[in-house]
């Protein structure tokens, strides 16, 4: 067991900047799921351009997964049947891939492949069957248009608010706090990249510890190999209580992050894009509103 490894992956899977993904090529593992190429791949720049105001249906997989591959002719059709619609969006998010993996993180998945459906924001587990006839049957009964920058009107009141205040924003001001709120992200997951490396420095010293105490104990002792354990048992008891706490520190994360991008961070985004700016983060020098 590699405690600082898994320190790793938990920093890791707060999205700090600089953290690798899994090298593995889009087209490679599109192949492997018997996916066109030419479908549509969400990822993380292109999430809010291609969501917003739209419903999703949404299949998130990995490769070598043998439901994925199953299921990947008839969501083929259906996302043939969507790829024009104004209303619903049908696409695969690849989670084997550095950016695709960014949003896989953000929705919790437990499995591949999970579908998910509904407002972007709030979507929900699909757990109706795979076959295109089902698929097709509860997208045409429950997806549609939903609360965005072009149907304001299908927005409850608190967004709907939002939607409002962000659109009479200057651009360079709607951009400007975009950015902040980025940075409050970032500056989250910085700071749990600081509290998961200190508890690795702590196991350092837990296991110099563990090892320097097995040391002195006579090779000839006859109960050499059960207090040896016993040492090994008291370092992974350390390394059970740092996970869980890792763990619970990474909850808070994901927590404070989802409440920043829910309580308007995407609303901003959505915004800025139906204005024509493009780009949800660079600075628009300018106060002229689109």
């Amino acid at each position: 067991l590699n405690f600082k490894y898994l320190v790793a992956c938990f920093v890791c899977l707060t999205g700090v900047s600089g953290c690798p993904g899994p090298a593995m090529l889009f087209s490679l593992v599109l192949s492997v799921f018997a996916i066109s190429v030419d479908c549509l791949k969400l990822t993380k720049a292109n999430w809010h351009a291609a969501v917003s105001g739209k419903t999703a249906f949404l299949a998130f997989i990995q490769p070598g997964c043998p439901y994925c591959f199953k299921m990947a002719p008839d969501w083929q059709r259906l996302m043939d049947d969507f790829k024009d619609s104004k209303s619903t969006v049908a696409a695969v998010v690849d989670c084997s891939t550095k950016e695709g993996d960014e949003i896989c993180k953000e929705q919790g998945l437990r499995g591949y492949p999970t579908i998910k459906h509904g407002d972007p924001d709030r979507l929900q587990v699909y757990h109706g069957a795979r076959s295109y006839d089902e698929l097709k049957a509860f997208a045409d009964d429950n997806l549609g248009p939903v609360c965005g920058p072009k149907t304001i009107e299908l927005c409850d009141s608190n967004r709907k608010k939002l939607y409002e205040q962000y659109s009479e924003m200057p651009v360079s001001n709607l951009q400007t706090l975009i950015a902040s709120n980025e940075e409050k992200i970032q500056d989250l997951r910085r700071n749990f990249a600081v509290f998961a490396g200190a508890w690795a420095r702590k196991d350092d010293g837990e296991v110099r510890k563990k090892n320097n105490s097995i040391e002195v104990i006579p090779k000839t002792d006859p109960n050499y190999a059960a207090i040896a354990e016993e040492y090994e048992m008291i370092y992974l008891d350390f390394v059970d209580t740092m996970t869980k706490k890792l763990a619970k520190e990474k909850r808070k994360i994901d927590d404070a992050v989802a409440l920043i991008e829910t309580s308007g961070l995407n609303i901003m985004k959505y915004v800025l894009l139906y204005r024509g700016t493009g780009d949800a983060t660079k600075t628009d020098n300018s106060n002229k509103e689109l």
